[in-house]
């Protein structure tokens, strides 16, 4: 399976996906430099207004002694089937708790891995395959299938437009174009967004959300027909 990363800078994205960590409990790996011992650890508390989050402290660790205003800490954490990871700095040691606790930026940025599973069948029409994304009463987007896979599918779009999108945005009603004729109705949840500003357009990555039985069946088999009329192409996966 490949991967696909992206670099996450905006802070809103980043405080939502931190937030998600806590909520969910999820553990997360923290240390020192590549070459030390990860431990587990969890996020206590995300603070946007002060930019830090609280996080608990190895106290088992080899090198938690070490640990000093400016250090460095290493974070990486699985989020339903996508892996996070961020450098930060810690500011201070909490020690007016039950448990001790690091007390660290929040990371200018963030690094989002997804892996692919699914086979992704590129569209090569001669007629480009719309896609229209609503956003509200009075906001659509209107874009361009690049590629489909059985979990979801990739469009372009303008880039000017594409600045009103953001990871892990859930899309309403989304209308896709098929090569065969038929159009896709389902919800999406964007989960990668790649810009070429110098191009002029953005690659949004888009996964089916709640499409029913039928709807699953016809992509698949879609997908499936796409495959055997490009396989000497290659293989990708998504």
């Amino acid at each position: 399976m490949a991967s696909s990363d992206q670099v996450i800078t905006n802070r809103a994205q980043i405080v939502s996906l931190l937030r998600r960590l806590q909520a969910a409990h999820t553990l997360v790996s923290i240390k020192p430099s590549p070459d030390a011992n990860s431990y587990p650890s969890v996020i206590v508390e995300v603070v946007a207004e002060t930019h830090t989050l609280l996080v608990d402290a190895a106290v088992n660790a080899p090198w938690h002694a070490q640990i000093t205003t400016g250090s460095n800490l290493h974070l990486h954490a699985r989020l339903s089937g996508v892996r996070l990871s961020s450098d930060c700095r810690v500011q201070s040691i909490v020690h007016d708790t039950r448990n001790p606790l690091y007390q660290v930026e929040i990371p200018a940025q963030l690094l989002y891995k997804q892996r692919r599973r699914h086979y992704r069948a590129q569209l090569e029409t001669e007629k480009p395959l719309p896609i229209h994304l609503p956003l509200s009463i009075k906001q659509n987007i209107h874009g361009y299938v690049v590629d489909i896979s059985a979990s979801g599918v990739c469009s372009r779009v303008d880039f000017n437009d594409a600045s009103a999108l953001a990871l892990e945005q859930a899309i309403r009603h989304a209308r896709i174009a098929l090569p065969d004729q038929k159009t896709l109705t389902c919800d999406l949840a964007l989960r990668s967004l790649r810009h070429y500003p110098e191009k002029g357009y953005s690659l949004i990555g888009s996964e089916f959300l709640h499409i029913t039985p039928n709807q699953q069946h016809h992509v698949e088999r879609l997908v499936a027909s796409l495959d055997r009329t490009q396989r000497r192409y290659g293989d990708s996966f998504v």
